[in-house]
């Protein structure tokens, strides 16, 4: 955590290497601890960008609690694991949400410019769909099962504009689809997601563009405005939300998730509760962090105070 302390820069182009490559030495300190966990991968869908891990608790369990993680990217990049020298990137928070008892699941998505909205909502949506399915190829011998009907999503960047969007979105998620789907869902945590368009961007404009389209279509299309126009049976379908974010963020980040927020409390008040009664959102700040290092920090012995508060959460 030494070049994250020591670093003021915010802007997330310019410290995402440099974070990257801090953290590389660390994870290689502890490759053993990190490979240790079982690690099989999955077609889900019909192209490339249609592959998931899953990570294995090593537990005498016969089931054991999902957790989905959905990776960020700026809309435009990202994968479940990275090429040499970053290939520790994501199996770092597959081990360590698996050594801590979560069957853990990273699924990648099809990205811009290659697919439009709402296409990498809905990979996301048919990843969860196939493991929910409860296939038998996806058990391993000495290994809990991932327990269908005990999931939780946590998300990062890109990854949480795209869960908060397919909470939100009416479509998406079908009326017949939807109860089955967010009963199995039991907490979701967002983590440091752009929300919002306005004012300063939180993405690359020509991205946006790509992906949504006009200026007016991302103001339809972005979680914000979802949120405003949800109807009261989207917000009373909500399971509990721990939203998070690192103490380090570009000013654009911090404002997005603090508009979410206040306006997510107000929907969840005037609803009487999401599905479980919450009211209050709770917005966790990681000290020390910046947008990229938090999930670069897991199983490197720096910086994982912000996982243990998240594992709280998940179990309570």
């Amino acid at each position: 955590m030494d070049y994250v302390n020591k670093t003021a820069e915010t802007t997330i182009p310019l410290i995402h290497e440099s974070t990257i490559n801090a953290f590389i030495p660390l994870l290689e300190k502890n490759r053993e601890y990190i490979e240790k966990i079982p690690r099989k991968t999955f077609q889900y869908g019909p192209t490339a960008r249609h592959q998931l891990d899953v990570y294995y608790p090593i537990s005498n369990a016969s089931k054991a609690p999902i957790l989905f993680f959905v990776y960020g990217g700026g809309f435009s990049m990202g994968n479940r694991v990275f090429p040499e020298p970053q290939s520790l990137g994501y199996p770092c928070l597959g081990a360590y949400f698996a050594h801590r008892g979560f069957v853990t699941i990273i699924a990648d998505y099809r990205l811009v410019p290659n697919v439009k909205f709402p296409g990498p909502i809905k990979d996301l949506r048919d990843a969860f769909l196939w493991i929910f399915d409860d296939k038998p190829e996806v058990r391993l011998v000495g290994h809990p099962a991932p327990d269908v009907d005990n999931a939780c999503i946590m998300a990062h960047s890109a990854g949480a504009t795209y869960i908060s969007t397919l909470l939100l979105h009416p479509a998406i998620l079908s009326p017949s689809v939807r109860p089955g789907f967010l009963a199995r869902i039991k907490k979701v945590v967002l983590n440091a997601g752009a929300y919002h368009f306005r004012g300063a961007f939180a993405a690359d404009p020509v991205v946006l563009e790509q992906l949504y389209g006009s200026p007016a279509e991302i103001r339809e299309k972005e979680p914000l405005t979802l949120l405003e126009t949800a109807s009261t049976d989207i917000i009373k379908s909500l399971p509990d939300i721990l939203m998070i974010r690192g103490e380090k963020e570009p000013q654009a980040i911090i404002d997005a998730n603090e508009d979410f927020r206040k306006e997510l409390e107000k929907h969840l008040k005037e609803a009487g509760g999401g599905r479980s009664g919450q009211t209050e959102v709770k917005l966790l700040v990681n000290v020390g962090h910046n947008h990229i290092s938090c999930h670069w920090a897991l199983s490197s012995g720096e910086g994982e105070a912000w996982a243990e508060e998240v594992i709280k959460f998940l179990k309570g």
